[in-house]
């Protein structure tokens, strides 16, 4: 009898463990589901800001010399846009891994629009590359050619890496593949 007592009281205490495991998992995935669904969708020339259109005409009709035009493009590829800062977005691109550690993961990377971009070709301008900081991690594999919804808050924080800066960072909660229906 004392056996049975003990057994029942064993696999009591066994289906509250997996009752709290279940519970966690559903709110984890509700939470992701809420973050999936509360993103803001950013796509990258929302990340830039108006071009002016005058200096644009101005160059091509000769009006002001290279060199002016020049540091207006630097400064226009430098200049953030405010209107995300501080919400919680989704932005699709490629990951460029950052911190790679011995097993092939990393937990930083640069966010940018186009394959390649920052390692094999110059890099996009710095009002388009995001910081990115993903707790999780990922392996080369998995960034290699990939692209990837990345879901969180965007701050308009300027980073320094090896391959460019970036004017913007995101702590990622969420990254997804990269799936358009």
């Amino acid at each position: 009898m004392r056996y049975n007592m003990m057994k029942t009281v064993v696999m009591v205490r066994l289906l509250s463990h997996c009752s709290m495991l279940l519970l966690a998992l559903l709110t984890s995935t509700q939470a992701l589901a809420g973050i999936q669904d509360d993103a803001l969708r950013v796509v990258w020339k929302d990340l830039r800001p108006t071009v002016d259109k005058t200096v644009v005409k101005d160059y091509r009709n000769g009006a002001i010399a290279k060199d002016v035009f020049d540091s207006y493009m630097e400064g226009y590829s430098r200049t953030i846009v405010t209107d995300y800062d501080n919400r919680l977005v989704k932005i699709p691109g490629y990951l460029v891994p950052l911190n790679m550690r011995e097993d092939m993961t990393a937990t930083q990377f640069l966010l940018v629009p186009t394959a390649g971009a920052c390692v094999h070709v110059p890099p996009p301008s710095p009002n388009q590359i995001v910081y990115i900081e993903y707790e999780k991690g990922m392996t080369y594999e998995e960034t290699a050619m990939y692209p990837y919804w990345v879901y969180g808050k965007l701050t308009s924080t300027m980073k320094t890496s090896e391959y460019s800066d970036a004017m913007y960072s995101m702590k990622a909660e969420l990254v997804t593949d990269y799936i358009t229906w």
